[in-house]
């Protein structure tokens, strides 16, 4: 491929970019959406569903897949997001060693 892509373009890897974080738990929906601009009601956005937004005004490509809920987000915004997710699920019973 490299021999017939020659001039055409190049591949960089972005893979150290997002942080990718999954979230299980009958909770898990309910919590995301006291800052997520989604409807995210199982009828609505089911499992294999995929989309970019904001949660928390951070930006997240939030996808439902079967054993939960799958989020990527920039790296360099990933703690900040972390420390607002075990803040926005104490009250589901949630603990974390980040609060």
């Amino acid at each position: 491929w490299q021999a017939r892509c020659a001039g055409l373009g190049f591949v960089v890897d972005l893979s150290s970019g997002l942080t990718a974080l999954h979230l299980a738990g009958t909770a898990t929906r309910e919590m995301l959406t006291r800052r997520c601009r989604l409807d995210l009601d199982p009828n609505e956005f089911p499992a294999g569903y995929a989309a970019a937004t904001l949660i928390a005004q951070v930006s997240v490509v939030l996808s439902t897949i079967p054993t939960g809920i799958l989020l990527l987000t920039p790296s360099t915004t990933a703690q900040h997001f972390l420390e607002w997710i075990a803040t926005a699920a104490r009250p589901f019973g949630y603990r974390s060693e980040l609060t």
